[in-house]
């Protein structure tokens, strides 16, 4: 994935993201971000949810290390 790709900062993703806990916040982005690309790859559309993002990572959603 293309480190240099954020996810755009809409009205949608700036309310969710401030329902996550500070600490929190950059994995907030790397979740949209990856699952951005994701959505790209397979749908040839970088949509996602930014509240859905926001409740996973309220969650304890971590991305694994890489190896």
């Amino acid at each position: 994935m293309d480190e240099d790709v954020k996810p755009k900062r809409t009205q949608a993703y700036i309310d969710a993201e401030a329902t996550v806990p500070p600490a929190l916040r950059d994995t907030f982005e790397q979740l949209m971000a990856e699952y951005q690309f994701a959505a790209l790859k397979h749908h040839r559309r970088p949509f996602c949810s930014p509240k859905v993002i926001a409740e996973l990572v309220r969650m304890g959603w971590t991305s694994p290390p890489v190896p």
